[in-house]
């Protein structure tokens, strides 16, 4: 993969994870579903701490096909 395909992905799982959150927590406190609404907050939240390791993974990439120059 190249880094922009990267930077797209830490992305998507970003945002895509944001959104979960909130609807778990829209779902816990707004319409009482629980357990639902805890999977969502959990799925949500792991989403959005994956999409750091790509930014590091990207990172590292970029430098080194920098320092290749």
């Amino acid at each position: 993969m190249e880094p922009r395909h990267y930077r797209m992905l830490a992305i998507v799982l970003l945002v895509l994870g944001a959104i979960l959150s909130g609807l778990g927590l829209v779902f816990i406190y707004a319409l009482q579903m629980n357990m639902a609404g805890a999977i969502m907050l959990v799925f949500g939240c792991a989403m959005a701490l994956i999409s750091l390791p790509t930014f590091m993974i990207l990172m590292l990439l970029t430098q080194v096909t920098d320092s290749k120059k």
